[in-house]
């Protein structure tokens, strides 16, 4: 169980961080933002550009602060037996992915764009696992006491 866990949340802070750093350093939106947009980069005003610039940067702090957050949770969980961060930690990664799934199948059904849904699903799902494997750790650590 604490194997399927830790893994679960490896994959959740891996993902964040590749997922913050895109957000955080490209210098152009992604091929589906385009899509979603009917327009090239190239084709935005410089301000529609710096807007979508700026939107890139606040979801990229958001990952960022998930990867920290599930990192720092989890590790508090498997070494200090803190249970209540485990949950925690589930608990911000299945919110987090969770809305992101449900943007991209929004963006996906109103533009016909293809958003990296397989990767939030996934996503979404390690951090499902993630909350199930803490909260069944706590329902254990309960009976013990």
């Amino acid at each position: 169980m604490r194997v399927l866990y830790a893994l679960s949340a490896l994959y959740v802070v891996v993902l964040s961080a590749i997922s913050a750093y895109w957000y955080l350093t490209n210098p152009i939106f992604m091929p589906y933002h385009g899509a979603a947009l009917g327009s090239a980069w190239e084709t935005l005003s410089s301000g529609h550009q710096v807007l979508h610039l700026g939107l890139m940067r606040v979801v990229g702090a958001g990952f960022l602060c998930v990867c920290l957050g599930v990192a720092v949770l989890a590790w508090r969980d498997l070494v200090n037996k803190d249970h209540w961060a485990g949950l925690l930690a589930g608990s911000l990664a299945t919110i987090t992915f969770g809305v992101g799934l449900y943007a991209n199948l929004i963006i996906a059904g109103a533009t016909g764009a293809v958003p990296p849904w397989h990767g939030t699903a996934s996503a979404l799902a390690a951090a499902v696992m993630l909350t199930g494997v803490a909260v069944t750790r706590m329902i254990g650590a309960s009976r013990r006491v």
